[in-house]
This record gives C-alpha cells, sequence and structure tokens, in this order.
C-alpha cells in the first residue's frame, strides 16, 4: 500500500475527522473513498468524466492568500492565488490577490505593474456583476498606490543622484504610468456595457466612478524631494572654500540646482483644473521656485589669486546674462502665476463652500447662528475697554491743555503757574489710577473675549472652508 499523500501540496500529514481526511498542512479535505483510491498501488483506471469538487481547497487558499497579503508576504501570496488559478481560472477574487501581490513585489528593474493591470482586467472580466464596481475600485485604489510607491522609488534615487540623466529617466516613468490606471476605467466599462446591452434603462447598471486619491501625495512627494536636493547642493556649494566656490563647485551645483528647480516649476506651474489642496500646494511651489530661480541666477565661482602680500579671491565663472534673462522671466512667470493662484483658491474654496452649505443648511444655519450669539455677548464687553480708553485720553488731553496754559503764562505769573501745577498733579495722579483700573478691567474683559473671538474665527474659516 502507498502512504497517503496530499495531492495538493504532497504533504504525508492527514488526519480522519468528521468522516473524512483532512490535510494538516493546506486544509484540503478528502472522502474516505478517495482516500482509499490515493492507497491504491499502481495506476487506477476512471471512466468517463470525474469532476473534483476543489470549493474547500479554494477557500482555504484565498484564506492563506488574503492572509499572506496583510502580512506583505507578497511572494507567498503570488503563490497561493497560482495554485487557485490552476484549478480555477475564472476565480476573480485570485487575480485580484495576485495583480497586488505581483505588484507590490516591483522594483525599479523589474516593474511588475503590466503583470498587475492584466490581473485586474481579469477580475473585473470574471467578478459577479453585482461585485463587478467593488472591484474595480479596488483594483484602481490599489493600481494608483502602486504607481505612488514605484514613483517614490524613483524619486528617492534621484533625490540621492541628482542629475539630468535621473530627472530624465523619472519624468519617463511618470509618462509610462499614466495609461495603466485608463486600462482599469475601460476594463470596467466595457464590462458594464457588456451587461447593461439589450436591458431596459431602468435594468441597466450604472458605472462606479472610480477616484485617483494618490495625485496629491505623488506631488508632495517631489516638492519635498526638490527642497531636499536644493538644500544639500546649495549647502556644498555654499561652505566650499570659505564660501568662495570653486569652478567645480559651480557646476555641480548648477546640475543638481536644475534638477530641483524643475521639479519645483512643474508642480508650480502646472496647468488645468485642480482640488484646493494641490492648488495650495502649487502657490507653495512657487515660492520655492521663486527663490530657487533667484538664487541660481546670481551664482559664481571664484579663483584664488596671490598678491605680494596676501592671497585673494576673484570672480571665475557665472551664468550668462542671456542665461540671467532666463531666469529673470521664469521669476515672473512665477510671480504671475502664484497671484493667479490667490484668485483661483479663493473662488474654488468659495465654490466648494456653497456646494456644501447648499446641502447642509441646517449645520449652517446654526453656526451662523452660534457665531451671531457670540457677536452679542462680545460687542459689550468691547463697548467697555473702548469707553475706558475714551475716558483715559480726555484726562490726557485736559492735563496737557493745563499743561499749555502753563506755558503760556508770563513770567510774573508765578502764582497761577503753582495752582495749575497743583490742578495738572491732582489729575495725573487720578489719571494713573484710571489706566491702572482700564488695565486690570481690561485683562479681565480680554480673558472673557479671548474663547469667544477664537470661536468666532473657527466658525468664519468653517463657514469659508467646510471641514468634509
Amino acid at each position: 500500500m502507498k502512504r497517503l499523500t496530499c495531492e495538493m501540496c504532497g504533504s504525508t500529514d492527514l488526519i480522519k475527522d468528521g468522516g473524512v481526511f483532512v490535510c494538516q498542512s493546506c486544509g484540503t479535505k478528502y472522502s474516505v473513498e478517495e482516500a482509499k483510491k490515493m492507497m491504491i498501488e499502481g495506476t487506477v483506471e476512471v471512466a468517463g468524466t470525474v469532476k473534483v469538487d476543489n470549493t474547500d481547497k479554494i477557500e482555504n487558499y484565498l484564506h492563506m492568500a488574503k492572509s499572506a497579503l496583510d502580512s506583505t508576504n507578497n511572494k507567498e501570496a503570488e503563490e497561493y492565488c497560482n495554485r487557485i488559478i490552476e484549478m480555477d481560472v475564472d476565480n476573480y477574487k485570485a487575480w485580484l490577490y495576485k495583480g497586488e501581490a505581483a505588484g507590490w513585489q516591483s522594483t525599479l528593474a523589474n516593474l511588475r505593474l503590466d503583470e498587475t493591470v492584466n490581473c485586474f482586467e481579469k477580475a473585473i472580466e470574471n467578478a459577479p456583476i453585482e461585485e463587478v464596481n467593488t472591484v474595480a475600485r479596488q483594483s484602481y485604489h490599489t493600481l494608483n498606490h502602486l504607481i505612488l510607491a514605484v514613483k517614490k522609488l524613483k524619486l528617492d534615487n534621484v533625490s540621492k543622484f541628482p542629475d539630468k540623466k535621473g530627472w530624465q529617466e523619472y519624468l519617463q516613468l511618470n509618462i509610462s504610468m499614466i495609461l495603466k490606471p485608463i486600462s482599469i476605467i475601460q476594463a470596467l466599462n466595457k464590462r458594464i456595457h457588456a451587461y447593461n446591452e439589450g436591458k431596459p434603462e431602468q435594468e441597466q447598471m450604472k458605472v462606479a466612478e472610480l477616484q485617483d486619491t494618490t495625485a496629491l501625495q505623488a506631488e508632495e512627494n517631489e516638492f519635498r524631494a526638490s527642497i531636499k536636493i536644493w538644500n544639500e547642493a546649495y549647502d556644498e556649494y555654499s561652505k566650499d572654500d570659505d564660501g568662495h566656490p570653486s569652478d567645480y563647485a559651480l557646476e555641480r551645483m548648477m546640475a543638481k540646482g536644475a534638477v530641483a528647480y524643475q521639479m519645483m516649476d512643474g508642480i508650480a506651474l502646472r496647468k488645468g483644473r485642480y482640488p484646493v489642496e494641490q492648488l495650495q500646494l502649487s502657490k507653495r511651489a512657487c515660492k520655492e521656485a521663486i527663490t530657487m530661480h533667484t538664487t541660481y541666477r546670481g551664482l559664481q565661482s571664484y579663483k584664488m589669486e596671490f598678491s605680494s602680500v596676501e592671497k585673494y579671491y576673484k570672480s571665475s565663472k557665472s551664468l550668462t546674462s542671456q542665461s540671467q534673462q532666463w531666469h529673470t522671466d521664469k521669476i515672473r512667470e512665477l510671480e504671475e502665476k502664484s497671484a493667479a493662484l490667490d484668485k483661483e483658491i479663493e473662488q474654488k474654496q468659495a465654490e466648494e463652500a456653497k456646494k456644501y452649505w447648499d446641502a447642509h443648511p441646517e449645520e449652517k444655519a446654526k453656526l451662523e447662528q452660534e457665531k451671531n450669539t457670540l457677536i452679542e455677548e462680545c460687542t459689550p464687553l468691547r463697548q467697555h475697554i473702548a469707553q475706558l480708553s475714551q475716558e483715559v485720553t480726555q484726562k490726557k488731553e485736559e492735563i496737557e491743555a493745563l499743561k499749555n496754559q502753563k506755558k503760556s503764562l508770563g513770567l510774573f505769573k508765578g502764582k497761577e503757574k503753582a495752582a495749575l501745577q497743583a490742578q495738572i498733579d491732582a489729575l495725573e495722579e487720578t489719571l494713573a489710577q484710571m489706566e491702572q483700573k482700564k488695565e486690570e478691567e481690561a485683562n479681565q474683559i480680554n480673558a472673557q473675549l479671548a474663547p469667544k473671538e477664537k470661536r468666532i474665527q473657527k466658525i468664519n474659516e468653517t463657514l469659508a472652508s467646510p471641514e468634509k
């Protein structure tokens, strides 16, 4: 008799449990009859068609694949998915998990995102129609995060070794990634269109809207990389030879600095309609790019010369007048873009706020009522402080008038001057008491006003830009 061996994983650790034999390694179950056939020596001839029910095996492998994915054991997850696909080539979950597992094994030398796209397309093609939108959303979300990770990987490489070649490779990588998410959208549209064909409108399924949530993060990564490249390059340049950079230091600064400002220009000067957060990042990028171009325009190197008395430094190389003019024009372009962004951000925030408050009128009314109540509470407090200030001012004016009157008296008006000085002294004493009272009461009132005014400011900010 042969030893009982699992056909799926080759394990010999099978235990009888509840009338069936269960493989302790992979969970595959065998009936008593199947186990007997497995124990017979030699070849067993089976007439007719034999259908093997692999449902339990597949479910077990799916569970192990998902667990492996969650633990970032991507190679293991892919292997489990391959086993499932060998048994059931139309299993959409296996294709979905396989696509993610393959993608996360990508390196710059071996990008596997084309495999990912192919797997996701098969997942959408084979998913139950009621699940197809969900599968497409998950595929689109995962693919965009994979693209973000791959771009970050290349960006880190450019940051470490900033040169023209690396920057061009990064740009080419970005271009190559554009069409991949579109493939998911096309696969979803194709599946839904095929399902809807010939059906009345009320029975047709709508295509889910797929949204990329990684665009802002990708640009923030580029923003930080640009700052890092520039700061490190300029620090090296400015410290060379005690602040007198050599020709070589200038060349290195120009090469690395060009990568930095081109990266920043791309964020600052992009065209199109974008969410407020990306517009605000572009605004920040304009400011940084202007600083970079301004500094770059004035870069120069030095040569050491010697006189009969001492050594000194003489200017060696700098940008040509044509190059300097190019940077001047770029600065002007960035300043104009920054001003345009201010208007666009304000308009976009107003549009988004109106859209939100139109959908939440009760929330808006509640905030406005709270704001009005706070204003009513603050008004008499502010008025009291203003009244105290006015009284102090009037007292000062009264004292000043007496001082002027005293100055106008002649040399022989000593008695009148003494009388006026007495009044002045009395009033100044009163003024000191009034100022002390004003300060004490103002401190108490401001302590009451502070939280109210802070809340009013927060309400105004929320009304202008509601928190989603």
